[in-house]
C-alpha cells in the first residue's frame, strides 16, 4: 500500500487550462441568494440518523448524503468537487465534509461535527490560527454550488514529491519521510463564516488542488463535473470497520505517511490530550497501534504503523467515536499505544476493536505510550499524546458483511 515515492500526477497542463477556464468564469456567480431563516435551533435531526446503503454485499451507513459513490468494496469515496479562490483571486479546489452548525450540516448534506465550533468565539472570530476567516459569496442559478464562492486566506502547495522509505525489518518509524503537500502559513483546513440566517459556522473544506497540483491518493478528479475520488483508509471503531479519508496532518512524517497535506496551525487547536466536549476539546482521540500483530497471513489479527508500513495493509487505527456521536470530530489527536515486551512475551498481543480495550491493557500494563511522545496525558486513557493532529473525515461505517481484514 506504501511504496517509496509517489510521482505527482502527468496531467498539470490540463488542470492548468482547466483552472485557467475556471477563473473566467468566476464572474458569473456574483448574485447573491437573499438569506433565509436556520429552522433548526437544536441538534435534533443531526445526531444518530444515517442513510444506510448497501454496495457489493457490504451494508453501511453515512451521513455524507453528499457523497456521490462511496465503495466499501473498492475502499473509495467520490465526493463533490467546490471551487474557490485563494487571496490573490486564483482558483482554489477542495471538498466539505464537517459542518459545526447542525443546519449547515443538513443543508450540504455532510457529516454534523459540533466540536469544530470550538475553534471560533461567539462572534465567529478563530480563537487562534486553527481556523481561518473566509469571505463566502452565496450563488444562485441552475447547478450553483450550494457552498458559494469561498475566498481563502491559506492555500497549499502540491508540488513536492511525497517520500515515505519503511525501516527493515520493522517498517516503522520509516527511515527517510517527507510530505507531497505543504500548506502555507496560513492554510488550514477549517474555515468560519456566517452562514445565510448570520450564524457563524465552521466547516472542514480541505483543499485538493490549485495551480500548483493535486493532493496524493487522489485516483481521479473531474474538473468539468465537479467531482473528485479519494482513496480510503481502514479504521475501527467499537468493533466496526470505519473508512475515512486522510486529508491534512501537523506533523511531516505522518502527513508522509497518509499522503496528506502538512498543515501545522490545527495543531493549535484546543484540547490536546482531551476528548470530551465538556473539557472544551474541539478534537477526538484516535489510537494508532505501533507494534501490533504482523502478517498478511493473519488476516483477523494484524494491525498497526507496522504492519501498515510494510505494505500489509491499513494499520486499522482506534478510532474514539463516530458521525452521528456528538463527541465526533475529524480533527483526531494522536495518542499511539505500544505493546510492552511483557505482552508479547506471555501472547497478550492481539488486534484491538475499541478504546474500552485500549484502556484496559494499558491499566493492565500491557500498552503503554509511545517512547518520546511529548503531548498532553491522555487521562482518559492512560497514555500519552503524540503533540500532533490530523484531519480524517469519516466517510462510512460498515455494519453487517465481510471486508478482506
Amino acid at each position: 500500500m506504501f511504496g517509496n515515492h509517489k510521482r505527482k500526477s502527468t496531467k498539470i497542463r490540463a488542470l492548468r487550462l482547466a483552472l485557467t477556464a475556471a477563473a473566467a468564469a468566476m464572474s458569473l456567480f456574483a448574485q447573491a441568494i437573499p438569506p433565509t431563516q436556520d429552522p433548526l435551533s437544536n441538534d435534533k435531526g443531526c445526531l444518530g440518523h444515517s442513510t444506510v446503503r448497501v454496495t457489493g454485499g457490504i451494508q453501511y451507513e453515512t451521513f455524507m448524503g453528499s457523497a456521490i459513490d462511496l465503495s466499501p468494496t473498492a475502499r473509495t469515496a467520490t465526493l463533490p468537487l467546490h471551487q474557490g479562490v485563494d487571496q490573490f483571486g486564483n482558483p482554489v479546489y477542495f471538498i466539505v465534509t464537517e459542518a459545526s452548525d447542525c443546519a449547515t450540516a443538513q443543508s450540504l448534506q455532510v457529516n454534523y461535527a459540533p466540536k469544530l465550533g470550538l475553534l471560533i468565539d461567539a462572534n465567529g472570530n478563530p480563537v487562534n490560527q486553527s481556523a481561518q476567516k473566509v469571505t463566502v459569496t452565496p450563488l444562485s442559478g441552475n447547478g450553483a454550488d450550494p457552498v458559494g464562492m469561498v475566498q481563502f486566506s491559506g492555500t497549499a502547495d502540491f508540488s513536492p514529491v511525497r517520500i515515505f522509505v519503511p525501516n527493515s525489518p520493522n517498517g516503522w518509524p520509516p527511515v527517510q519521510a517527507a510530505p507531497g503537500s505543504v500548506g502555507d502559513s496560513n492554510y488550514t483546513p477549517f474555515i468560519t463564516y456566517k452562514n445565510a440566517a448570520g450564524k457563524p459556522v465552521v466547516l472542514n473544506a480541505s483543499q485538493v488542488a490549485n495551480a500548483t497540483g493535486i493532493k496524493d491518493f487522489i485516483p481521479q478528479i473531474d474538473f468539468a463535473n465537479k467531482t473528485v475520488t479519494f482513496n480510503l483508509v481502514v479504521g475501527i471503531y467499537d468493533f466496526n470497520f470505519l473508512m475515512y479519508l486522510r486529508m491534512d496532518a501537523s506533523d511531516a512524517t505522518v502527513t508522509a505517511f497518509e499522503g496528506g497535506i502538512y498543515a501545522s496551525n490545527p495543531e493549535a487547536s484546543p484540547g490536546g490530550g482531551m476528548r470530551f466536549l465538556a473539557q472544551g476539546s474541539a478534537r477526538q482521540t484516535i489510537m494508532p497501534v505501533v507494534n501490533g500483530p504482523r502478517g498478511v497471513d493473519k488476516i483477523l489479527d494484524r494491525q498497526g504503523l507496522e504492519s501498515g508500513a510494510l505494505g500489509e495493509g491499513d494499520p486499522l487505527n482506534v478510532l474514539g467515536a463516530k458521525p452521528g456521536d456528538d463527541e465526533y470530530s475529524p480533527l483526531w489527536d494522536i495518542t499511539p499505544v505500544v505493546w510492552t515486551p511483557a505482552a508479547i512475551a506471555t501472547g497478550k498481543r492481539q488486534r484491538l476493536h475499541q478504546d474500552d480495550e485500549v484502556r484496559a491493557f494499558v491499566a493492565a500494563g500491557l500498552l503503554t505510550s509511545v517512547p518520546g511522545a511529548s503531548g498532553p496525558v491522555n487521562s482518559d486513557i492512560g497514555v500519552t499524546s503524540l503533540g500532533v493532529v490530523s484531519n480524517c473525515p469519516v466517510m462510512l461505517r460498515v455494519v453487517k458483511g465481510l471486508l478482506p481484514y
